[in-house]
């Protein structure tokens, strides 16, 4: 058994606080109507960094998605709606109920991000939020596999976001040093998807003879993810051979990412690349 689909675009952001805090004014929607306004006031700073990267792959686009406005959102933050959630619950021992905002559960719970950008992108396909956690992006692209490959859906968009430390000698001592990174792929069942691939994503089971060393490796992220996209060298968590990156997962089984073109612009993945590093 092995289940296969098709990237037919993506993109990906390295963004600041106060670049996110720009991109609530400035982002504009496919039609180029600007973001709703309660969207702007409440919405977490993920969802915003996923939306902006998710608004350029369809820019960046050589011909429109098939069927859009058919396509699902599969979306995996990272410790997603923490500082609102920790806020109101210290505003709630203090004050009690009323202290809550009616906003935190629409906007900061795990598949807000996920419903946001389906309503924002026009989609009417299945959207939730996948993991949380740290290995919340193993389990996207697993769930976006099987969706993908088995679901009524045409295509889904698979979106990943999370927070990270940066080297003071990538980013500049004075700037912030907590960075958002975020993914979006536009995938579809390669066989029936009419749109030129840039790539696909495999997974298959463990192989009858293996390395048993393989299977001590770390488990695909978003980072390492990343730096394939980008065609830079893989850590110890992947094999490379060419233009395709194989990861060894325990217990799982074998995931195969293999480029057919390039990816992401080269200005563009420079940048990120090194944040992920």
């Amino acid at each position: 058994m092995e289940l296969s689909i098709g990237i037919v675009g993506g993109q990906s952001g390295a963004f600041r606080r106060a670049d996110l805090q720009r991109l609530r004014t400035e982002l504009r929607l496919q039609d180029g109507q600007a973001l709703p306004h309660a969207f702007v006031r409440h919405a977490e700073d993920q969802t915003i960094a996923a939306l902006a990267v998710a608004l350029q792959t369809l820019r960046s686009l050589p011909e429109p998605l098939p069927q859009a406005d058919r396509w699902g959102v599969l979306a995996a933050p990272e410790y997603f709606g923490r500082e609102a959630t920790f806020g109101s619950l210290r505003r709630y021992s203090q004050e009690g109920p009323s202290a809550i905002s009616p906003h935190l559960i629409p906007n900061h719970c795990l598949h807000s991000l996920a419903g946001s950008l389906s309503v924002l992108l026009g989609c009417h396909g299945p959207n939730y939020g996948v993991g949380g956690g740290p290995n919340q992006f193993a389990e996207l692209l697993w769930a976006g596999l099987c969706e993908t490959a088995q679901g009524p859906a045409p295509g889904y968009w698979l979106v990943a976001t999370g927070w990270r430390q940066v080297a003071e000698d990538f980013w500049p001592a004075t700037a912030e040093s907590d960075i958002c990174l975020a993914l979006a792929l536009a995938v579809c069942r390669a066989q029936d998807c009419t749109c030129k691939c840039l790539a696909t994503l495999s997974w298959r089971p463990w192989p009858t003879l293996f390395d048993p060393e393989r299977s001590l490796c770390e488990t695909v992220s978003l980072d390492t993810f990343i730096r394939a996209f980008h065609q830079a060298p893989g850590g110890s968590s992947c094999e490379e051979e060419g233009a395709v990156t194989r990861w060894y997962i325990q217990e799982v089984g074998v995931l195969e990412f293999r480029r057919t073109a390039r990816g992401f612009d080269q200005e563009t993945g420079s940048a990120v690349r090194e944040v992920a590093a």
